[in-house]
């Protein structure tokens, strides 16, 4: 009488190219990781001071304040309301810029 689920030989072959494939994946996944290994270190030994330019630091500044102190409320809103002001001043130069006729054409 024949056992259920095949023969014993090809079930121990899958499980031996199971394992080849199991293995070269991992050597190929370990090489990726000693390439990438000193780029990373590298990104982590950059302190953050280093890496800001001096629009995000000021807006840095501004988001945080001291230790033990609350941010001023109403200054907070002048300041988004002045920069609203200013993104939307931006975006209807670019908008006049654009409309057809507005170049000569």
């Amino acid at each position: 009488m024949k056992g259920k689920g095949g023969s014993v030989g090809l079930s121990g072959l899958g499980m031996i190219g199971m394992l080849i494939v199991l293995a070269i994946v991992l050597i190929l996944v370990a090489r990726a990781w000693q390439s990438m290994a000193p780029a990373a270190l590298d990104v982590m030994s950059v302190s953050p001071e280093g890496r800001r330019d001096d629009l995000q630091q000021t807006a840095g500044e501004e988001a945080s304040p001291s230790p033990g102190h609350l941010p001023d409320l109403q200054e907070m809103r002048r300041s988004t309301a002045a920069h609203t002001q200013s993104v939307e001043d931006a975006r209807r130069q670019i908008d006049s810029a654009h409309k057809p006729g507005a170049d000569g054409n």
